[in-house]
């Protein structure tokens, strides 16, 4: 099996027997493409499920990425060898499946036809989130429930994750406090477990492939730093749920009008705030609590609360220190208007 990260070279790990039926069969040659931990335990998944792993492994030049800083710590039968000048074609090859899970990359059409089988672990229910940041969008939209699906790969003029369904699980539940990267961990485990079952299922030809609903597509975009900037008119816990889903790959943002300029201001730790609603202050309105030391900021029908900012060009701080840098005439009204 050979695992590549995103941005890397392939990575020979050694084909992998399984022991599925009495007679043996030969080992999956797997070239394996992933980026981060939800594609780190897929990874683990299969591998933990081999027999053996027969050959050895070649390390070129991964990034650091948690897949590549991972490959080196599985239980291989030999040490990992350096060489300076992968081949690529060559070892892809030699692979009769081609294996995905948070690539982040669309395949080319020539090297999937090298691939008898092309699968993707998406940690999504779909058709529902496809695309690229699947868990980010499912606690953005407030969705309770979420699962992992395992497709086949075609082509991008088919479209993004439109592959046939191979198998599914559903009724993960998605908690209140959820984020990212709460998330994510369970829906890993589950993808890995999904993976090997159907991989062996293919072994035994048991898979009943499924096409998706087409009438159920729903999509989740890469998420953008426009992605992140606040809409004050829409409702506290969207924006709420926004810092939940991104805030580990984009902060929120909003424009501060200031006599000075605009300013770019991030919010780093936003959360729902208990106050009461009023009419008297339009979304966007800022006000700075003494008591709690923090800042509340109206939306559309009621306020959050923001413990830490970083201003454009400046260094994370806590928001009352923020708060005393800015205009006398600012700090004197305890409050301001973000855009």
């Amino acid at each position: 099996m050979w695992a590549l990260a995103a941005r890397a070279r392939p990575v020979l790990l050694g084909p992998c027997r399984r022991a599925y039926t009495a007679t043996p069969l030969p080992p999956f040659r797997i070239l394996f493409c992933g980026s981060d931990d939800f594609s780190v335990a897929a990874l683990d998944a299969v591998v933990s499920a081999a027999a053996a792993l027969l050959l050895y492994a070649e390390r070129a030049g991964l990034p650091a990425t948690p897949l590549g800083g991972h490959i080196s710590t599985l239980a291989l039968p030999t040490p990992f060898s350096e060489r300076a000048e992968p081949e690529p074609k060559t070892e892809a090859n030699r692979a009769d499946l081609l294996l995905t899970a948070s690539f982040g990359h669309i395949i080319p059409a020539p090297l999937l036809a090298r691939f008898p089988h092309s699968l993707n672990v998406h940690p999504s229910l779909l058709p529902a989130y496809r695309g690229a940041a699947p868990v980010q969008w499912a606690i953005t939209r407030g969705e309770t429930e979420t699962g992992v699906s395992v497709q086949t790969l075609v082509e991008r003029q088919r479209g993004v994750d439109a592959g046939e369904i191979l198998g599914a699980v559903g009724g993960v539940p998605i908690k209140p406090e959820d984020t990212y990267a709460t998330l994510l961990p369970r829906l890993a485990g589950i993808g890995g477990a999904l993976l090997v079952d159907i991989l062996r299922r293919m072994r035994a030809g048991t898979v009943e492939p499924r096409s998706q609903d087409a009438a159920r597509i729903t999509r989740a975009p890469k998420i953008t730093p426009e992605t992140a900037r606040v809409a004050w008119a829409r409702p506290a816990a969207d924006v709420e749920r926004l810092h939940r889903a991104i805030a580990h790959q984009q902060p929120l943002w909003a424009t501060l009008v200031l006599p000075s300029g605009a300013v770019r201001v991030q919010l780093l730790d936003v959360r729902l705030s208990a106050h009461a609603n009023d009419d008297d202050n339009v979304p966007g309105t800022a006000v700075f609590d003494r008591a709690t030391r923090t800042m509340r900021v109206k939306c559309a029908d009621g306020w959050v609360e923001v413990a830490r900012v970083k201003a454009e060009g400046g260094k994370a701080v806590h928001v009352g220190d923020w708060w005393n840098g800015l205009p006398p005439d600012a700090r004197k009204s305890r409050r301001v208007v973000f855009e």
